[in-house]
């Protein structure tokens, strides 16, 4: 028998999370992720980047992510209203809510982030690298592999520095084949909190975290097959591949 909207109300009240019904969207009114894992400890800190639903949002806070990010970018397909995403983390408890930004002023950053209670913000490297304390929020400085050198190491003005993929080195299999970028990946996670954001099959992410020993590693989220409906079985098998 289908669970009618209230039911799915009355589902999610009793599963532990604080919430002010009158505050959400029916079309939010939906149970927590089914999952079939007992989360264990991580071996590293889990940023889950791009969320996009409350399926994964909760996902996320299940397993214990230290930070959840939403994009605040129009241009970017991850984009979600910021109406949207103060509904989502109203169901949230734990993590710390991130807004993922491209290119933006420091004083409209700095309204964004009182506007909407942002515990951290995502910036560009090459815009905010200087300015980190100019910004009234933890900053998440985002710099392409490629780019990276000593001297950006040295002089990170920011909070973390998140590292990520580009043209030249698509995967973890291709980093860490190049010794001097992963000489540099080594020394970035010595010294800087260090969040590592590289595609690598499951097979690999322990390795990848045993090899540069980073703050975090990030993992993306997904598009639901219906509202309120996601599969979560690849998630799951990372999760277990980082089980401390």
């Amino acid at each position: 028998m289908p669970v009618q909207n209230g039911e799915l109300c009355e589902a999610v009240r009793h599963s532990g999370c604080a919430m002010d019904e009158a505050k959400y969207s029916s079309s939010l009114c939906m149970p927590p992720p089914a999952t079939n894992f007992t989360h264990m400890a991580s071996i590293t800190r889990l940023y889950f980047k791009d969320i996009t639903n409350l399926s994964d949002a909760r996902f996320a806070a299940a397993a214990d992510a230290d930070f959840v990010g939403f994009s605040f970018d129009p241009a970017s397909s991850n984009y979600v209203e910021p109406s949207r995403m103060m509904e989502m983390r109203g169901w949230l408890s734990g993590p710390q809510i991130v807004g993922n930004f491209n290119l933006i002023a420091p004083d409209e950053l700095n309204r964004e982030i009182a506007e909407y209670s942002l515990e951290a913000v995502e910036v560009p490297y090459e815009i905010y690298a200087g300015y980190a304390r100019s910004v009234h929020a933890p900053t998440i400085m985002r710099l392409k592999l490629s780019a990276l050198d000593q001297a950006g190491i040295r002089h990170f003005d920011g909070d973390y520095l998140l590292l990520h993929a580009d043209a030249l080195f698509p995967n973890w299999t291709l980093t860490k084949a190049n010794r001097q970028l992963f000489q540099l990946l080594q020394d970035a996670c010595a010294q800087t909190r260090c969040i590592i954001d590289i595609p690598a099959e499951t097979t690999q992410l322990r390795e990848m975290v045993a090899a540069l020993d980073p703050y975090a590693i990030c993992l993306y989220g997904g598009q639901e097959q219906r509202p309120g409906i996601r599969e979560f079985a690849d998630m799951q098998e990372k999760l277990e591949a980082l089980e401390d």
